[in-house]
């Protein structure tokens, strides 16, 4: 399924945190183009992130992190497991 809304937000926050390796790292919305989700790895989901300047990387997130979005039917909740991908306009 395809859900197009507006207002998303990780866990209420305007940026995803995660970790890369050893770091510990947060990247703003505004520098994201699009998230792409990978499978569930015991309770992580690998994010790869596709910046707007063109570049990307890998993050480790947890999979039940929620995110929050409004639709034209309303609001929708999700977590990280369940979603495939989100690209932002």
């Amino acid at each position: 399924n395809k859900i197009e809304g507006e207002k998303f937000s990780w866990e209420g926050r305007i940026h995803v945190d995660g970790s890369l390796g050893m770091a510990q790292v947060v990247v703003p919305f505004d520098k994201i183009k699009e998230l792409t989700v990978g499978e569930k790895r015991d309770r992580k989901v690998r994010v790869t992130v596709h910046l707007k300047d063109g570049s990307e990387t890998m993050v480790d997130v947890d999979a039940d992190a929620r995110c929050y979005g409004d639709a034209v039917f309303g609001s929708f909740m999700l977590t990280m497991a369940e979603i495939k991908s989100v690209t932002f306009k």
